[in-house]
């Protein structure tokens, strides 16, 4: 007997179906188009602020999918089992709950890795723009796949003690709002009150401030950034080692708005 029968029979299937294919190909899509207008529609912004907000974009949509995967995906598998009558046929055979559970479990969930998984390059686009570190890029792709599974276990578990599918989806809805929105809710009510200590483990199940807290390094790096370009691009040591054009280049490319408010004045 192989290990995870249901899993590699689940596999199977799921490899054959078009589906499979399409979905990651329109998440793909879907996130590319975003892409692409944030960078027309930018302006003549900083290289690097491109490079941020386009990062913070795609995570953004990248942490919603995460969050609805569960509530579209596995809210209904175990239930659906049941309404059926096929859940108690299984367990005539060998398989245990285990086999059973992680089979559904990775049956419904291949569809939300593989379009988490297209949409992980486009996140690294703006690496190559700048703005961003690849300690953030790593951070945030931990952030989205801790999420997912996460969205996931919790819609397998609300199947499991659930047998209509309304029922299921609607309480794994209001679970992950609860873990993603109340929770932190109740955190800032508390700190308005008073400031205790024990009220931030309101914030650990939270998905939301995980992703806020991995979200605020790029932050801060991109701070730290608008107020250390500047002074090394017109330092004395810098401007002997740049070339010329590039030193007629770098107040356009720094300062902007300075600049603009130069030509108004002269005028």
């Amino acid at each position: 007997m192989t290990f995870l029968p249901i899993v590699e029979r689940e596999l199977r299937v799921a490899s054959r179906r078009r589906s499979t294919y399409r979905l990651r190909f329109l998440l793909a899509l879907f996130a590319l188009a975003l892409w692409f207008i944030l960078l027309v529609t930018s302006g003549r912004s900083p290289v690097f602020e491109r490079g941020k907000m386009l990062f913070m974009a795609v995570g953004i949509l990248a942490l919603g999918f995460s969050l609805l995967a569960g509530m579209f995906l596995t809210a209904d598998c175990l239930s659906e089992e049941k309404r059926e009558g096929t859940l108690g046929l299984l367990f005539l055979t060998r398989l245990n709950g285990y086999d059973v559970v992680f089979g559904k479990l990775i049956a419904t969930s291949l569809h939300a890795f593989y379009g988490l998984l297209a949409i992980l390059p486009l996140l690294a686009l703006p690496l190559l723009i700048g703005g961003v570190t690849a300690g953030e890029f790593w951070r945030i792709t931990l952030v989205l796949v801790t999420t997912l599974f996460f969205s996931l276990a919790l819609g397998i578990f609300v199947s499991a003690f659930s047998r209509d599918s309304r029922q299921a989806i609607s309480t794994t809805l209001l679970l992950m709002i609860g873990f993603a929105g109340i929770l932190p809710g109740l955190w800032y009510v508390a700190i308005a009150i008073g400031n205790w200590k024990p009220w931030d483990c309101l914030l650990w199940p939270s998905p939301v401030y995980l992703y806020s807290h991995a979200i605020r390094c790029v932050l801060q790096f991109s701070a730290r950034l608008d107020r250390i370009l500047p002074r090394m691009v017109h330092s004395p040591r810098a401007r002997r080692h740049l070339p010329g054009p590039c030193q007629s280049l770098s107040p356009s490319v720094v300062a902007p708005k300075r600049r603009r408010f130069r030509r108004g004045s002269a005028r």
